[in-house]
């Protein structure tokens, strides 16, 4: 699907893919966020990548 959006391989190799549900809730999405926050201050900072990801290719 990601290379329909003409993202390239590594691009889309670096993507997050959430889903929700029916019986998802609130306190869920919210731990997720939690855990997807932490993990992204412990990497390194790339923000060439991170402006790159915003413009259409």
């Amino acid at each position: 699907m990601l290379m329909a959006m003409w993202l390239d391989a590594n691009r889309g190799l670096s993507t997050l893919r959430l889903s929700l549900g029916r019986w998802s809730t609130r306190d869920d999405i919210d731990r997720a966020a939690q855990l997807i926050i932490a993990f992204a201050h412990r990497q390194p900072h790339h923000s060439e990548d991170v402006h790159a990801g915003l413009t259409k290719h």
